[in-house]
Parts: C-alpha cells; sequence; structure tokens
C-alpha cells in the first residue's frame, strides 16, 4: 500500500503539537501609591509615637543631667518675654533630631514607620523596583524639616517633597497590584507554548474499482 502523501506545510513537521509564540511579560506588577487618606492616618500615628518618644528622652534627660535641667528651667522664667531663647531652640533641635532618627531607623531597616506598618504602605524607589536605599530615607527625613512641607501634599500627584526629592514613592502594600502592560522586546526570543498534542488526520485511500468476473487479489479483504 502506498503511503499518504504529506502535504507542505512550510519545512516544519506535521505531527508535531501546535504551538504560539508570544513575547515575554514582566508579570511582576507594581503596587498603587498610598491614598491620600493613608497618608495622612500615617502622619497622625507617626507623630504621636515621636510625640512620646520625646517624652521619653526628655524625661531621660533630666535624670540624667538634673544641673542642666534646673538651669533651663531658671533661663526659661526670667527671659519668658524673649522671641527665642536658649531652651526653645534646645528644644526644636531635639524634635528634630527625634524626627530624622525616629524615620531614619525604621524606614531603613523595613521601609516601614509605625503608621505605615498599620495601614499597610511601604516606602520603595519611584520605579518600585528595589528597596529604598539609606541615603534615599536620610535625604526623605531631612526633607521632612523644609517648613510647610506637609502641604505638599495637596499637589496634584499628591506626591510630597521628601518623596519627590527622594526619588521614592509610598506605595499600599494591600492592594491589587497592577498588572503591566505587555511589551515588545526586539531581538528577544519568544516565548513558546506547547499545546497538548493531537492526532493528526490521515487520509484514507479509496479502494480499486475491479472489473466484473475478476478474482480477488492477495490484498482483498475478501474471504
Amino acid at each position: 500500500m502506498n503511503e499518504p502523501p504529506i502535504p507542505p506545510n512550510d519545512n516544519s513537521n506535521p505531527y508535531a503539537a501546535p504551538s504560539s509564540e508570544v513575547t515575554y511579560v514582566d508579570d511582576s506588577g507594581t503596587f498603587p501609591p498610598a491614598s491620600v487618606g493613608k497618608r495622612f492616618l500615617n502622619y497622625l500615628l507617626d507623630f504621636g509615637a515621636m510625640f512620646v518618644l520625646s517624652m521619653g528622652v526628655g524625661l531621660l534627660w533630666a535624670l540624667a543631667f538634673p544641673e542642666q535641667l534646673a538651669e533651663s528651667e531658671a533661663e526659661s522664667s526670667t527671659s519668658s518675654t524673649s522671641l527665642v531663647s536658649t531652651g526653645k531652640v534646645n528644644d526644636t533641635m531635639v524634635g528634630w533630631a527625634v524626627l530624622v532618627i525616629y524615620y531614619l531607623i525604621f524606614e531603613a531597616t523595613t521601609g516601614r514607620s509605625l503608621g505605615k506598618l498599620i495601614t499597610g504602605t511601604k516606602v520603595v524607589t519611584a520605579d518600585q523596583q528595589h528597596r529604598a536605599s539609606f541615603l534615599q530615607i536620610l535625604g526623605r527625613s531631612i526633607a521632612r524639616l523644609i517648613p510647610f512641607e506637609q502641604f505638599s501634599i495637596l499637589t496634584s500627584d499628591h506626591r510630597m517633597w521628601h518623596d519627590s526629592l527622594s526619588k521614592t514613592i509610598v506605595v499600599d502594600v494591600r492592594a491589587r497590584k497592577i498588572p503591566p502592560r505587555p511589551k515588545y522586546v526586539p531581538g528577544q526570543k519568544p516565548l513558546i507554548i506547547r499545546h497538548p498534542p493531537s492526532m493528526p488526520k490521515i487520509p484514507v485511500p479509496a479502494p480499486t474499482p475491479q472489473s466484473p468476473g475478476q478474482s480477488p487479489g492477495p490484498d482483498s479483504d475478501v474471504t
């Protein structure tokens, strides 16, 4: 019996499983930026934590150096009418130091302050590809000392100055990731996805017609 002819198919194997070509896609996705409400809640929680921390530092300072505390109180009573006194300047400097150290320790080690830990937000790089570096967190913490920096949340993109200056962003890690858009990379080999194999249809040759009175041949199916 002659073998059935194989139709041409661009020099491909007709018995191979069908396949399709797709480009590589980064399915990591990105988290959406934290909402204004969560950012404001972060500020309130962190402010309360820094207030408690400042009170603790002040208490320890008073216990360790009672003489300086007495001198500061005496100076404050004698210069109560002055707009700027040494005690007020010292309190301001301590407050700034507590703010920078608070954010530097928490965000540099975990990417989250106490408020961000509660609200499920986190500091990452602006492209969300890496964890914020120590220098970026230091820049964020120092940028918080800019006057009226808290009102920068009212900008169109709701990114605060300490975010844009340090090239970081606060994202909501509890929200669903935003899927990336598929993009084609020139010169990149496509990914081949194999489908389940299927049996090819083999054409059955038609029987050879026989003339009347001809005896069946040896290949005949007649018994």
